[in-house]
């Protein structure tokens, strides 16, 4: 299996072991792919639901977000798992293994997913703009878009160019959140409790929260993207060398997934910090926290929130637009240039804007079409990967299989109650 990925080595490539014994730092090659699929959980969806958990319930719910970063790195392992193995993305292997019908659905309904997603991330990135600058929405959505075509441009000198900007835009949302966690100067004792500690406080709504946060876990489209990222990087030789590659792509994985996690625990402790300490407790909008940001903490700290929105909304889109070349290429073998599906996938965004329909509240919506399409993703990927024909040496084990099994289980239940719960309150 291994041994004909690299027959045919395409120009530009290199193999595992040209990668271990021609960089000084052995993991410096492998890293990358992950820090791309991170960008999904911290994405302005993820901005609105940590701050509504932390204004409504203190540092309640750390625990929640930290046992849903353990979830998020087994399921972006997988993904990661089975391009290695297979030489193909999820679509892809899809396709291969079902019938043409079956993969033009999952197309239909993964390309829907990717435009919901895109939408959200988009207009976050415009309202980021909008509150830093304090100039219109609309013309605040044309930097975005302008933004969003340099970003995926940078893909035209390879990809490390692309993966060194999405890292950066991590970057600068860590140092931002960090540097709000100064201004904020929360109980560390308090937090570190709630990590470790599970508990609701008797509240339903605490639960109810606690669903939004778990249901955003797994993006669907950031399965699709993980799976091809390790495509066009480093190819193994062996058996061996595709051990090895899998055990650096887990570094990968929890290096980028921990600052992930740690800066989704920040969103939520400054507001716990902030908002609940001085009794605002339904601060549940990104317009609404960054209002009551500056005269709690200061000019600069809302500036910061702001910056940070900035950094999630244009670098998450950019994933977004990668995500959706990859489940047309994979499930249907079409492509288009990115230009057009980052210009096709703008014009929603400038409608919502144009009509003055509440972005806030469009950020829901899209987060709610986004959970039909979890099921579509993370099921299939759980049962290729625990099928060794498919998987070869890399097939899962089968307490991996179960506990995949039990986490996708979960997921899916979780994200039907909450659209269930959302249905019942329009």
């Amino acid at each position: 299996m291994i041994e004909s990925r690299t027959a045919t080595l395409p120009e530009g490539l290199r193999t595992v072991d040209e990668a271990l014994h021609r960089t000084r730092f052995r993991l410096l090659p492998f890293l990358g792919p992950a820090f791309i699929a991170c960008i999904a959980y911290i994405d302005p969806g993820n901005f609105a639901t940590n701050i509504a958990a932390g204004s409504k319930f203190g540092y309640l719910l750390v625990w929640v977000i930290v046992a849903a970063n353990l979830l998020a790195m087994l399921i972006q392992t997988l993904s990661a798992k089975l391009g290695i193995a297979t030489g193909r993305n999820l679509p892809e292997v899809c396709r291969d293994q079902m019938s043409r019908r079956a993969s033009l659905l999952l197309w239909v309904q993964a390309e829907a997913i990717a435009m919901a997603t895109d939408l959200a991330e988009f207009l976050g990135a415009a309202i980021g703009i909008n509150l830093l600058l304090g100039i219109g929405l609309l013309p605040s959505a044309v930097l975005s878009g302008i933004a969003a075509f340099a970003i995926l441009g940078m893909q035209r000198w390879g990809f490390r160019p692309f993966e060194a900007v999405i890292a950066a835009f991590v970057g600068v949302i860590g140092v931002a959140y960090l540097l709000e966690l100064a201004f904020a100067n929360p109980d560390w004792g308090q937090v570190v409790k709630h990590a470790v500690t599970p508990s609701f406080g008797g509240s339903s709504e605490a639960v109810l929260l606690s669903v939004g946060i778990l249901g955003a876990t797994v993006m669907p489209h950031v399965i699709y993207l993980h799976s091809a990222l390790t495509q066009d990087r480093l190819v193994p030789k062996t058996d061996e060398d595709a051990q090895t590659l899998l055990r650096y792509t887990r570094i990968d994985v929890i290096v980028a997934m921990s600052i992930a996690g740690l800066i989704n625990v920040s969103m939520l402790v400054m507001a716990a910090a902030t908002f609940f300490q001085s009794g605002n407790n339904d601060v549940d909008s990104l317009e609404g926290a960054h209002k009551t940001l500056e005269p709690i903490l200061g000019g600069a700290s809302s500036a910061l929130f702001a910056l940070a929105l900035i950094a999630s909304g244009l670098s998450s889109s950019a994933v977004g637009t990668l995500s959706g070349q990859v489940v047309m290429q994979g499930f249907i073998r079409r492509r288009i240039p990115v230009w057009i599906r980052r210009l096709v996938t703008m014009v929603p965004a400038f409608v919502v804007i144009a009509l003055g329909v509440d972005p806030s509240r469009t950020l829901v919506i899209s987060q709610v079409v986004l959970s039909f399409g979890i099921p579509f993703a993370l099921i299939p990927l759980v049962i290729f990967t625990a099928k060794r024909s498919i998987m070869g040496p890399l097939v899962n084990r089968r307490i991996t299989t179960i506990a995949a099994s039990v986490i996708a289980a979960v997921i899916v239940s979780l994200n039907l109650f909450l659209l269930v719960q959302t249905f019942k309150l329009v």
